[in-house]
């Protein structure tokens, strides 16, 4: 399952700091390692939007800005890292009124895993001394869920309640006391399995009984299902021929001894134990199906042993996608096209000499 890696902030610590800037600019924590999932939560005090100023040669994913009726604006930034920052990532707020910007770091179980997100919820809480965020029961393994606090005045925190959740090594808070003044604290779960999170909840220690903001996201990591190449099979021998490559022609007479011996098998990532691959081809034939367990075979199956070709000869178009549960069903994997020709080497008799004739 994931495991915390490390945390840096603007301001930059849990103590009462201020920072009334526009842009931050984050330094993350050293030695991080390609696949580590970095979460950016960004707090205004007011109405900001927000925006990535610089992306450090990162890919960001938006959760998606809220304005509560606590006069937090949020959002919330995260990136599968690629194993080098360009630079230090900055982001950009429209107003410069306590804002503050948090980077939490996670490192997956496996390196090459990547990352999704499931049960997204952001709630305007009404003023009390202790909120309470509600649990869920993630879908997927090996995932982190992250419960976030925001508050309009510079509350300190305590008084962690939730089975499984933990602070482990945050700050208590991170206090922005410019002008009048911002909080955020957070606590998170990590799970091997999909179960229960049970509810969550902080109190404030002192200014407290203000409304709060609360966020949760659930992440997980999970390995890429991907669609790799396309193979030509000999349907009548259920013999591996080749590699199909794009703008390939399959030569009837060379390739396999019939049109209907053609078979084309899709090939996968995990090596044929995908939850499913979708199949689709046009052209000169047209053709859908759903393939559940391996071979994944453009026409099916019989024990392994490939269906005929049932299309016509010509060109086409076809692409496979990989899905992570049947049914083409789950998480959407990657897909790969190809274009083909099947070419049957016939070529239409001129009995009569009509071509010549005119000069064709």
């Amino acid at each position: 399952m994931p495991t915390f890696f490390g945390v840096t902030s603007v301001p930059t610590d849990g103590a009462a700091a201020t920072n009334a800037t526009t842009t931050i600019t984050l330094t993350p924590p050293t030695s991080m390692l390609a696949g580590d999932l970095v979460i950016v939560y960004l707090t205004q005090r007011g109405t900001a939007t927000f925006s990535v100023g610089v992306t450090g040669g990162q890919t960001w994913t938006s959760i998606g800005r809220n304005v509560g009726t606590t006069n937090v604006a949020l959002e919330t930034y995260w990136a599968r890292y690629n194993g080098t920052w360009a630079a230090n990532p900055r982001f950009d707020f429209s107003a410069g009124t306590n804002t503050t910007a948090v980077m939490l770091v996670f490192r997956p179980d496996t390196s090459t895993n990547v990352w999704g997100t499931e049960q997204i919820a952001t709630t305007a809480a009404a003023a009390a001394a202790t909120i309470t965020v509600t649990g869920i029961t993630p879908a997927n393994p090996n995932n982190v869920t992250v419960a976030n606090w925001n508050t309009a005045d510079d509350n300190t925190w305590g008084t962690l309640t939730g089975t499984n959740w933990t602070k482990g090594t945050l700050s208590a808070q991170y206090r922005n006391t410019a002008g009048t003044d911002a909080s955020s604290t957070f606590a998170y779960q990590l799970q091997s399995t999909a179960a229960a999170t049970n509810n969550v909840s902080q109190t404030q220690l002192t200014l407290g009984n203000d409304a709060t903001t609360w966020r949760r996201v659930t992440w997980y990591e999970y390995q890429q299902q991907t669609v790799d190449k396309f193979e030509l099979w000999n349907a009548t021998t259920n013999v591996f021929v080749r590699d199909l490559i794009n703008n390939d022609t399959i030569s009837i007479g060379t390739d396999v001894p019939t049109l209907s011996a053609v078979a084309i098998r899709a090939r996968t990532t995990p090596d044929d134990t995908v939850g499913s691959v979708r199949l689709d081809l046009s052209g000169s034939s047209t053709q859908g199906r759903t393939e559940n367990t391996a071979p994944y075979f453009l026409y099916g199956d019989n024990a392994g042993d490939p269906d005929p070709w049932l299309g016509n000869a010509g060109t086409h178009s076809l692409t496979a996608t990989a899905w992570s549960a049947s049914g083409a069903s789950g998480i959407q994997g990657s897909s790969l096209t190809i274009s083909f020709n099947i070419d049957t080497g016939f070529t239409p008799v001129d009995p009569f000499g009509m071509q010549g004739f005119f000069g064709l």
